[in-house]
């Protein structure tokens, strides 16, 4: 998979350590970016974790980069949830590169690695202040959910999209 896109970009499955050694940084960057703790999410041992969580061997998991020109500036992993289900787990443009509607692109391509790994239905969470994530999730065709994973966050929200419908 090799996604070509203007301005040099393009998105592919992770191939090397650096490609997860990326992952790794703009999850950090990702996270400080938030403002507030996610400890409940056990961060630390899924970013040590990142190549066997999220390699091409890691059992209907994923891990999807956006590179310009040897640059990895985005990231979106798949997370295997069980019974037919992944999540969508840290997605995240740099901002200097937002505005080439990376993040939609890559949530696209996130839907159709999911598809092709067998996956019926995709979830993730997000918090309702995260308007501009919200809207790009809804208009992918997610839907609200209850929660299905725990996240004490007070504007917590739980999407699911159904993968055997098309768009």
């Amino acid at each position: 998979m090799d996604n070509a896109l203007r301005g040099g970009f393009n998105i592919r499955l992770a191939e090397s350590s650096a490609d997860y050694q990326a992952f790794v940084d703009l999850a950090r960057e990702y996270i400080e970016s938030l403002g507030f703790e996610v400890d409940f999410q056990d961060v630390d041992k899924e970013i040590a974790e990142a190549e066997s969580r999220y390699g091409v061997s890691g059992q209907g998991a994923a891990l999807l980069v956006v590179n310009q020109t040897g640059a990895i500036v985005g990231v979106a992993a798949l997370h295997d949830l069980g019974d037919g289900i992944c999540e969508l787990k840290r997605m995240y443009v740099r901002p200097a590169h937002r505005g080439h509607s990376l993040g939609k692109r890559l949530c696209e391509e996130s839907i159709r690695v999911a598809r092709r790994l067998g996956y019926c239905a995709m979830r993730l969470d997000t918090l309702k202040r995260m308007t501009a994530a919200r809207s790009l999730y809804e208009s992918q065709g997610f839907r609200p959910i209850p929660p299905y994973t725990i996240n004490p966050m007070p504007d917590a929200l739980f999407y699911e999209l159904d993968l055997r419908q098309t768009s």
